[in-house]
């Protein structure tokens, strides 16, 4: 009873109020695992809130299960358009950390490069601002695709990055060039490049 009483706030006569507010909510759980926030999104509605939008930041980068529902959701944004959706939040504009290569993965080669160009036109139209970029070495017959990223139309969304991990074999001056025009507050880049014939 005195638990109760300590995690609601509740002392004889006084009404009933949460101890942990938003902020400090939100402090705790980016100290979280995923494991951790998705059973924290169940608490809640208070818990909910403040837990998704780090939930959804990085969606791509842990489990392949993962990001293939994350690519579905992520559909469901692009075939209603500006249409009312049915979801509770806007997902998409909680990303901050783009594994790209997983991303890629979530599609078959017939439809990756119109589904991938899709994606980050959302992203730009939402006002994504991206802190991590991520793509591991992929093979040089999909170097186009693979640089799909590097569009002057997105730029936007790459402008806010702060940290780029790149290993693709598609040509370097492509990549420099589009990292130094695209990427004006970087920190750190970790690049492993290969020229392609």
């Amino acid at each position: 009873m005195y638990a109760k009483h300590l995690l609601t706030g509740n002392c004889s006569n006084m009404e009933a109020r949460p101890i942990l507010n938003a902020d400090v909510l939100e402090i705790i759980f980016k100290y979280l695992s995923i494991r951790d926030l998705f059973s924290v999104l169940l608490v809640n509605r208070l818990w909910c809130q403040e837990a998704i939008p780090i939930y959804w930041k990085a969606p791509f980068s842990y489990t392949a299960k993962r990001s293939i529902a994350a690519s579905k959701t992520y559909e469901l944004f692009l075939e209603q358009g500006n249409r009312d959706l049915p979801t509770l939040y806007d997902y998409p504009s909680f990303l901050k950390e783009l594994n790209f290569t997983n991303l890629l993965a979530t599609f078959d080669k017939y439809q990756s490069f119109t589904k991938i160009n899709a994606i980050l036109l959302m992203l730009t139209n939402r006002g994504v601002c991206l802190k991590f970029f991520v793509m591991d070495d992929v093979s040089a017959s999909k170097a186009k695709l693979y640089g799909s990223w590097a569009a002057p139309a997105y730029a936007s969304i790459l402008g806010s990055l702060i940290f780029v991990k790149i290993y693709s074999p598609f040509q370097k001056n492509v990549v420099v060039k589009s990292l130094a025009k695209n990427c004006t507050n970087l920190v750190r880049v970790c690049c492993d490049t290969h020229e392609v014939s």
